[in-house]
């Protein structure tokens, strides 16, 4: 079993390892659908490794997990969740086949918890856009258990609203916004577990872009401050009391 920790990998376009990375898992995301392939992408991850000071086995292996969050956005939350006390509690929602899952549960802190919340039946616009909204339940459950991290998840099978509830003001660390993408659902998001997160504690929202206007504009109506933390991450801090 690798170590899922992105947050040693070089963050800047014009750096060789970062370079490579992206090389690296453009070329074994081609070669998993071809006869050798997985040998083959073993091979050149080897080579990989013998040019950097960085493990690049755990980031290939990784990179196979279905979804859209990139490299540099968990890497961005792994340094975030790192820092975070021991028993801390973070939630995301919206989590697809647990590509981000697996990389936030990877850096949790001693005894962290990490609630998924998702009602696993995809969205009108997945079929549309090719992306393959079948078994989403299974296939996360399955995805997570490879990656050694389930016993740090507690998957909570339902809408976003449905589980605000279950939740004490002030009781979460850092929160991952990745669920629907219209206006109406972000602000709502925004607005109904702004409440739930510690002072000090962080709110992540996910494709903070032009082409996702929904977003953006749920994000400013709000009127939280914050910085695009990675390409199309916005992050939050709460004021601490």
């Amino acid at each position: 079993m690798y170590n899922y920790d992105f947050t040693e990998l070089s963050g800047t376009e014009n750096d060789l390892t970062w370079g490579l990375t992206k090389v690296v898992l453009r070329v074994n995301s081609k070669l998993q659908d071809i006869p050798m392939g997985k040998a083959l992408s073993g091979i050149l991850t080897q080579i990989v490794n013998l040019l950097t000071a960085y493990d690049f086995n755990a980031l290939a292996e990784w990179n196979n997990i279905p979804g859209f969050v990139s490299v540099k956005k968990v890497k961005t939350m792994q340094s975030v969740v790192k820092e975070l006390p021991s028993n801390s509690e973070i939630v995301e929602i919206g989590c697809y086949k647990g590509r981000s899952a697996v990389a936030l549960a990877s850096v949790l802190p001693e005894d962290g918890v990490l609630h998924c919340i998702d009602h696993f039946v995809g969205s009108p616009t997945m079929p549309e856009l090719g992306i393959d909204d079948r078994n989403l339940l299974t296939e996360f459950r399955k995805n997570v258990a490879a990656f050694g991290v389930d016993d740090k998840i507690k998957v909570l099978e339902m809408k976003s609203a449905e589980a605000v509830p279950r939740f004490e003001p002030e009781s979460i660390d850092a929160i991952f916004i990745d669920a629907a993408h219209d206006y109406e659902s972000v602000k709502e998001d925004l607005l109904s577990w702004y409440p739930k997160v510690k002072p000090g504690g962080f709110i992540f929202c996910d494709d903070y872009e032009p082409s996702w206007p929904g977003v953006v504009q749920a994000v400013k109506d709000v009127g939280l401050e914050g910085v695009v933390a990675a390409p199309n991450l916005w992050m939050h801090q709460k004021a601490e009391k």
